[in-house]
């Protein structure tokens, strides 16, 4: 793969004369600079060397233009303008000067060494009138930089928060970094009140994203509840109790033989988490539609009495639960208004398919599911969702793309999760 794409054929008309009077222009002036800038001119071409070989962004070219400004001003803006044009200046008087071109040419060893002993004296000015030009030189059309030190600092810092487990942000959850920017891949609770949906090939990647927001609830302190129907239970009660610990969360593990409508409303009063991983595998989605309908309910009483729930709930492998109670959750107002936080996670990629144009956030974590999104001349599982490309390009464990429909649309690829909890 070229290390720079190759431009589109310039398909426009030829037009020799103008193309011919342009360079002629240009030959001109870099002769003119040269004779009277050549400072200048040297420094255009270092600068534009170092954009092509390392495309940075030209806003690198800031810090040489500062560094010449405050050389400027330290010697005195006066004296650097005249250094500036002091080669111009010689120029000249030697082109007015009287007398025939013999007499002329005899004065030259004389400009020579003026010429140059004022070479130091253009420096100032000359880095900044280079940057200025070289700005305008490499500034590219399709803005493929390369990322400045600004941004691997800044990657640097998002990936030691993510590792140290700091995945709530202000508004929501920081889920990955962006590997261009380095800024974080984040998830506002705004976004989520319309439903996430994170899939991907391998379930252990796709269940690490969505403790991602999980934990990020529990940081901000709001009432959880985990259905998780997956098979790593102890990884998941794991990753709970340690941020439940660390927020000083109760943790309330599920009991079917206790009264769950009062568990839940505890839970919702005291913004605990509630953990319910049912077994034996053949009867666990039964009890987990039991517990979220039992759930609605609770939510339904608390608004009717004007104390809205701050909740997020998590279905791991929501396909084992079926489709008649994940649409009803989506689609009936069950959970509230505001609606409580729904994240949905899966690797099947007919669920994936059948979800994803119901819900309002869809981050797909590493390669797509089998399957998804389905062959062209196959009819859809679920309401039609347009998905770009990019957003299903991943092709490592740890790529992570992000697609927010409301209520602000966006799109991110080109991420990296971090934590593995």
């Amino acid at each position: 793969m070229p290390l720079f794409p190759a431009r589109p054929a310039d398909t426009t008309p030829a037009h020799p004369i103008r193309r011919q009077v342009i360079a002629a222009g240009g030959a001109v002036a870099v002769a003119a600079e040269l004779a009277i800038a050549p400072v200048t001119l040297g420094a255009t071409l270092l600068a534009l060397v170092v954009c092509r070989l390392t495309r940075w962004r030209p806003a690198w070219l800031v810090a040489p233009a500062a560094a010449g400004a405050a050389v400027a001003l330290w010697h005195g803006p006066g004296r650097a303008v005249s250094g500036f044009v002091a080669g111009g200046a010689h120029l000249a008087v030697f082109l007015a000067g009287p007398g025939a071109v013999p007499a002329h040419l005899a004065r030259l060893p004389g400009l020579a060494g003026r010429w140059r002993a004022g070479l130091a004296s253009q420096l100032p000015l000359a880095v900044i009138a280079a940057a200025a030009q070289a700005a305008v030189v490499v500034t590219r059309r399709d803005g493929r930089y390369r990322p400045g030190l600004v941004c691997a600092l800044r990657r640097s810092y998002q990936a030691a928060l993510l590792r140290r487990g700091e995945v709530a942000t202000v508004t929501g959850a920081r889920i990955g970094l962006d590997r261009v920017t380095g800024r974080g891949m984040t998830v506002s609770w705004a976004e989520a009140s319309g439903g996430v949906l994170v899939t991907g090939r391998q379930p252990g990647a796709v269940t690490g994203t969505a403790l991602d927001l999980v934990v990020a609830a529990i940081q901000h302190r709001k009432a959880v509840l985990v259905v998780d129907l997956g098979g790593q239970p102890a990884r998941v009660a794991a990753a709970i109790a340690s941020a439940s610990s660390d927020r000083q969360a109760p943790v309330r593990n599920w009991p079917p033989d206790q009264n769950r409508g009062q568990i839940l409303a505890a839970v919702l009063a005291g913004r605990a988490v509630l953990l319910a991983q049912p077994a034996p595998q053949a009867a666990a989605a039964e009890s987990a539609r039991g517990l979220t309908r039992e759930l609605a309910a609770v939510l339904a009483g608390r608004q009717a009495i004007g104390a809205p729930a701050d909740v997020l709930i998590w279905i791991n492998s929501f396909d084992r639960l079926g489709r008649d109670s994940v649409t009803w959750l989506l689609g009936s107002g069950a959970l509230g208004r505001p609606p409580a936080a729904l994240v949905l996670s899966t690797s099947s990629g007919p669920a994936a398919e059948w979800v994803a144009g119901q819900v309002a956030v869809v981050a797909v974590r590493g390669r797509p599911p089998l399957d998804w999104p389905p062959e062209p001349d196959r009819e859809p599982a679920g309401p039609a969702a347009p998905l770009p490309a990019r957003l299903l390009a991943g092709r490592g464990d740890a790529d992570l793309a992000l697609q927010v429909r409301a209520p602000v649309p966006r799109l991110q690829d080109g991420g990296r999760a971090v934590r593995t909890w």
